[in-house]
């Protein structure tokens, strides 16, 4: 059951390019990411750049902030977004919700839906990828590779729209990973030659170049638009939620 929206009960130090976008009696927030946004900063100390313009608790993976009658408040997180990613992020203020809802992401019981603009490279797209990604740390950075080895990935995918421009054939591609592997959606498309627009890690430096040029945008083509979850509470009752994030114009207007 969803409650009415309402910001008053708590005053979020939000980034000023994310908004709240929904909320559940059972004390979660829903919230849109914008591009370039970091979910938390790498350590405790502030950023400016993250979601929660206050102090992070990376133990506890929360952040914390004193409201304005002084009485400190927490927003915990349950899941990630990579920075370059915009779309839907979940949070809960419940420390007992935080915990089912990490335990439903971790069980691959949250269903979530992404899409993703890429260049067709004239193959059909498969309706399932299974690929083996493998985390390494090179030069003090997370990459991941697609190979023999490492943690299997699924995803589902379906082309939901297309049209031809003067860089070729653009594809919205809607996906639902199965699985949650760091970086996942991108490495799979990058393995099948239709890398997303303008990814600055495993895309077409090229193709991003040109498109930059001929669209004016070099974001990630990469959007959380919706969550699905369903989980029990300490009482034992069931909370059902979904959720969604719209289309942002910037994808829109590739397929006018």
């Amino acid at each position: 059951m969803n409650s009415h929206l309402s910001q008053s009960s708590l005053k979020i130090p939000l980034h000023k390019n994310c908004q709240i976008i929904g909320f559940h009696s059972a004390n979660i927030w829903a919230f849109n990411k914008s591009p370039g946004v970091s979910t938390h900063p790498n350590s405790s100390q502030f950023s400016s750049s993250t979601l929660l313009q206050s102090q992070y608790d990376p133990k506890n993976e929360c952040y914390k902030w004193k409201d304005q009658k002084g009485n400190l408040q927490s927003l915990y997180l349950v899941h990630r977004l990579d920075s370059p990613t915009s779309g839907l992020l979940l949070t809960t203020t419940d420390h007992d919700i935080a915990s089912q809802l990490k335990d439903a992401f971790y069980k691959k019981e949250v269903k979530k839906t992404y899409l993703a603009v890429v260049r067709s490279n004239g193959k059909p797209i498969r309706k399932c990828w299974e690929d083996n990604l493998e985390k390494k740390h090179i030069n003090g950075k997370v990459r991941v590779v697609a190979g023999r080895c490492g943690h299997s990935a699924t995803t589902h995918v379906s082309v939901k729209n297309r049209k031809h421009t003067k860089i070729g054939e653009l594809l919205l591609l809607e996906m639902n990973p199965k699985t949650g592997r760091t970086h996942q959606l991108r490495v799979q498309c990058a393995k099948r030659k239709i890398p997303i627009l303008g990814d600055r890690t495993y895309g077409d430096f090229s193709l991003n170049r040109k498109f930059s040029r001929s669209f004016k945008n070099s974001r990630l083509f990469l959007h959380s638009a919706r969550i699905e979850i369903k989980i029990k509470n300490n009482l034992g009752q069931t909370i059902e939620w979904k959720i969604e994030s719209s289309v942002p114009n910037e994808f829109s207007n590739l397929f006018d």
